[in-house]
C-alpha cells in the first residue's frame, strides 16, 4: 500500500514539474496587464498560433518560437521567419527580415 502511494506521489511530482509551452497576448507591448493565455495541447507536436490583431507584446516559454509575416485560411503561418526568444517579446520592435510585422508563430517543444 506504501509502494502504491509512493508511486503515484512521485508520478504527481513528475507532471508537476514538466514545463508546458506557454503563451500569453497582451495588448501593452510589455506583457503588463493581464493575458489572453492560449492553450496549447500537452501532446502538440507543432502548433501554428495566429495571434490577435490588438496583441502589442507575447510571452512565450518553454518551447522553441519562430515568428512569421502571415497566416494562410487554414490558420497555419507563413511567410517569411524570424527566431525569436522567449520571455516578453515587443512585437512593435520585432519584426521579420523584410520588415514585417509578426502575425503568426510557430511553437516547437524543446526536446527532452
Amino acid at each position: 500500500m506504501l509502494a502504491h502511494i509512493l508511486a503515484v506521489a512521485s508520478l504527481l511530482a513528475l507532471s508537476a514539474a514538466h514545463d508546458y509551452p506557454e503563451i500569453d497576448q497582451y495588448t501593452s507591448n510589455d506583457c503588463s496587464g493581464d493575458p489572453t493565455s492560449i492553450d496549447i495541447p500537452d501532446d502538440q507536436a507543432k502548433a501554428d498560433i495566429t495571434l490577435d490583431t490588438t496583441s502589442q507584446s507575447l510571452y512565450l516559454a518553454n518551447a522553441t518560437w519562430t515568428g512569421f509575416s502571415d497566416y494562410s485560411a487554414e490558420d497555419e503561418c507563413a511567410g517569411d521567419s524570424i527566431d525569436v526568444d522567449t520571455g516578453c517579446i515587443d512585437l512593435t520592435q520585432s519584426l521579420t527580415p523584410s520588415g514585417s510585422s509578426i502575425l503568426c508563430v510557430r511553437m516547437t517543444p524543446l526536446s527532452e
